[in-house]
């Protein structure tokens, strides 16, 4: 996360958000970083700095960051809005369904308005477990 966070222009907004906690609890995830431009640093030093914990609740991390990009928001790109899901984990530990959370993931995003774009990067993800990152 740290290198792609280095790898941006200055000019492009960044934010980070945590996932993973208790399955129910809205507190599994959270912005940690508000979006800004020229904070590729700050990305950087705050992803680094984020321990596993609790169980992987990557469905509602990724409505979470959805929402993120319905509501009024100051940094909307003018060309694309990319949202990088970095997981240890390709399956979300508070859906037995995968299928219904892939479709509720298109739910919201048709619902959003907003265009957005899907980057998967699973990290130790053990081989064969596709999940939510297909």
């Amino acid at each position: 996360m740290a290198v792609a966070a280095g790898n941006t222009a200055s000019d492009e907004s960044l934010s980070l958000r945590r996932l993973g906690g208790t399955c129910g609890d809205p507190a599994n995830t959270a912005e940690v970083v508000a979006a800004g431009t020229g904070q590729p640093d700050r990305i950087a030093a705050a992803a680094k700095s984020l321990e596993p914990a609790g169980k992987p609740t990557l469905l509602s991390g990724i409505l979470a960051a959805i929402d993120d990009f319905s509501r009024p928001y100051p940094f909307r790109g003018r060309q694309s809005n990319r949202i990088v899901v970095v997981s240890r984990h390709s399956a979300d530990a508070c859906s037995t369904d995968q299928d219904a959370a892939n479709s509720a993931i298109r739910e919201r995003l048709d619902g959003s308005g907003v265009d957005l774009d899907f980057r998967f990067v699973g990290y130790r993800v053990p081989r064969g477990n596709v999940g939510l990152m297909r």
